[in-house]
C-alpha cells in the first residue's frame, strides 16, 4: 500500500533535526569538543565494535570476454558465518581488473564465466570434492560479483581450498578462522535489534581540510538520527591526515564510530582514480572505486544484524520529527522492508555570495567545531528533485550493490519513497524519511532569481 501527502519545507525539517537533536555535541565550555566522547554521548549507549574486515585473497588467471581470452587479476573478499546447527554460510565478493588498461578500456573486464568453488576431502586419501558458490543476482555484469554457499555438517572446514574456474592456483581457507572476523562473533546473528551504519566512498578529490569538516557535519547529523557506525573509503595519506587532524572526526575515530578503509588495502590500483583532472580515463558507467567500496562494506556487515546506508558526502538522510530515529523508519514506517530507497530533495546555499568561490568554500569559512551542523542551516533553498534514489538496506537480503541501489534477493521486500514532480507530493511517507542533497556544493552559487526555471517547485520554499 502507499499513501500520498504533501511534504512540508524539507529544509526546515532538516534544520529542526540538526539543531534540536544534537545538544550532546555542543562543547561543554569554550569552542572545543571534549577529548573523547563516551559511548552514551554518541549513539545512545550502543555497542560499537571494532570492525573486522573480510579476508582478501588474490588470484591471477585468464577469462573470456567480448575481446577474447585475456589475463586478469581477481581479488576475492571472503567471509564465513556459523549457523545455529554448526554448519557454515560463506559469502564472497570478487572484483577483477585488467592486467593492463588501455585508454579506451574500463577498469574491469566483462567475463562470460566466473565460477568459484570450495573443495574438501572426506578423508586424507579421498579425492577432492567441490561445492560451488552460487552467483547471486547482478545489476552490472562487470561485477563486483557476489557468490554464496552453505557448507554442510561433516565437511572438514579447517582445510578447504578456494578455486576459481579451472585455474591451477588455489587458496587454503579455514572457516572457523574466517567466522571469527564477524562483528559479533562467529555465529550468524539472525534476531535482535539492528544497528545502522553509513558508508561513504567518494571523499577523494575534495580539498582535504574541507572534506574533513564536511564529514564531521555529515556524521554529527546522522549520529543524531541513531546511526552508530561510519565506514569511509579513502585514497592516499592526505585525507587520512586531515581526518585525524580535525578535532571532531578525530574524536569519532577514537570512539570507534569512524572506520577508515584505504583503497590501497583493497588493492584497487591508482589508475582507477576517476577524476577529470587526472591523466586516467573517466568511465562514468563503471565507477570501480565506489562499487568495490560499497560491496566491501556490504560484506563486512553481512550476517551481523546491521543495516547500511550508502551516501555521498553531500547527501543526508532526513526525517520528520515524529520519526527522528533511523530504527523507526523500519520498525514503524516500513516494518516489512529490507531495503528503503528514496529520491532526493535538491537544496542550494541561499546565503553564499555569487562571486565568493564554491559553496564548499563557504561551508569551510563558516564551519564551527563546537557546532558542526550549524553551517548546514545556510542550505535552505529547495530548487528541484532528483528521481535517482539512494538506499539503505540489510546486507543479508541483497547481493550486488550498484552505485545507488543494491540488487534485492528473492523473497526480500523493498519500498521506494518518491517525489512526484507534477503533483508535488511524496509517495509512501512524507511523515517518515527522505534524502536531502546539497545540489551545488562543489560549484559556484546559483543566482537568486530562479523563477523562470524552478517556479513550479517554489511551493517548498518558505
Amino acid at each position: 500500500m502507499s499513501s500520498r501527502h504533501r511534504i512540508p519545507n524539507a529544509l526546515l525539517l532538516l534544520l529542526a533535526l540538526l539543531t534540536d537533536s544534537l545538544p550532546h555535541l555542543q562543547a561543554a565550555s569554550g569552542r572545543s569538543l571534549p577529548a573523547r566522547f563516551s559511548r552514551d554521548q554518541l549513539g545512545g549507549g550502543a555497542v560499537h565494535p571494532s570492525l573486522k574486515r573480510p579476508t582478501l585473497l588474490t588470484f591471477h588467471g585468464f577469462v573470456e570476454d567480448a575481446q577474447g581470452r585475456q589475463p586478469i587479476i581477481l581479488h576475492v573478499l571472503i567471509k564465513a558465518k556459523r549457523l545455529s546447527d554448526g554448519s557454515f554460510s560463506v559469502r564472497a565478493v570478487s572484483y577483477a581488473e585488467r592486467v593492463s588498461l588501455q585508454s579506451n578500456e574500463q577498469f574491469a573486464p566483462n567475463p562470460t564465466r566466473m565460477e568459484m568453488f570450495l573443495e574438501y576431502q572426506a578423508g586424507a586419501d579421498q579425492p577432492w570434492q567441490s561445492l560451488q558458490l552460487m552467483m547471486l543476482g547482478m545489476l552490472i555484469a562487470q561485477g563486483p560479483f557476489v557468490q554464496q554457499v552453505q557448507v554442510p555438517l561433516g565437511v572438514n572446514v579447517k582445510n578447504l581450498r578456494l578455486r576459481v574456474l579451472d585455474w591451477p592456483i588455489f587458496h587454503t581457507v579455514d572457516l572457523h578462522k574466517l567466522a571469527m572476523n564477524g562483528l559479533h562473533g562467529q555465529y550468524m546473528k539472525l534476531d535482535g535489534p539492528f544497528q545502522h551504519g553509513v558508508v561513504i566512498s567518494d571523499i577523494h578529490g575534495i580539498e582535504t581540510t574541507a572534506a574533513a569538516q564536511l564529514l564531521a557535519s555529515h556524521m554529527a547529523h546522522h549520529l543524531a538520527l541513531g546511526f552508530e557506525q561510519y565506514v569511509v573509503y579513502t585514497r592516499g595519506p592526505e585525507i587520512f591526515e586531515a581526518l585525524v587532524g580535525n578535532s571532531v572526526t578525530a574524536n569519532y575515530i577514537q570512539a570507534g564510530l569512524l572506520q577508515l578503509v584505504t583503497m590501497e588495502s583493497l588493492q584497487v590500483p591508482s589508475y582507477d582514480d576517476t577524476r577529470t583532472d587526472k591523466a586516467y580515463p573517466f568511465h562514468q558507467s563503471y565507477d570501480s572505486m565506489k562499487l568495490i567500496a560499497y560491496n566491501h562494506a556490504s560484506l563486512m556487515f553481512w550476517g551481523d544484524r546491521f543495516r547500511l546506508a550508502v551516501l555521498d558526502p553531500d547527501e543526508f538522510w532526513s526525517s520528520h520529527q515524529s520519526h527522528s530515529q533511523v530504527s523507526t523508519w523500519f520498525d514503524t514506517c516500513f516494518p516489512y522492508a529490507d531495503l528503503i530507497m528514496s529520491t532526493r530533495v535538491e537544496v542550494v546555499c541561499n546565503d553564499c555570495p555569487l562571486n565568493g568561490g564554491t559553496e564548499l568554500s563557504y561551508l569551510q569559512q563558516h564551519w564551527d567545531e563546537s557546532n558542526p551542523t550549524g553551517v548546514l542551516e545556510h542550505w535552505s533553498k529547495v530548487v528541484t528533485f532528483s528521481q535517482d534514489p539512494k538506499s539503505m538496506f540489510w546486507p543479508d537480503k541483497v547481493s550486488q550493490v550498484w552505485l545507488h541501489r543494491p540488487n534485492l534477493l528473492p523473497g526480500s521486500h523493498s519500498v521506494l519513497v518518491t517525489i512526484d514532480e507534477t503533483q508535488r507530493e511524496v509517495v509512501h511517507a512524507d511523515s517518515c524519511v527522505y534524502v536531502v542533497h546539497m545540489y551545488n556544493l562543489f560549484k559556484h552559487r546559483i543566482p537568486n532569481d530562479m523563477t523562470s526555471v524552478y517556479n513550479p517547485l517554489r511551493w517548498l520554499v518558505q
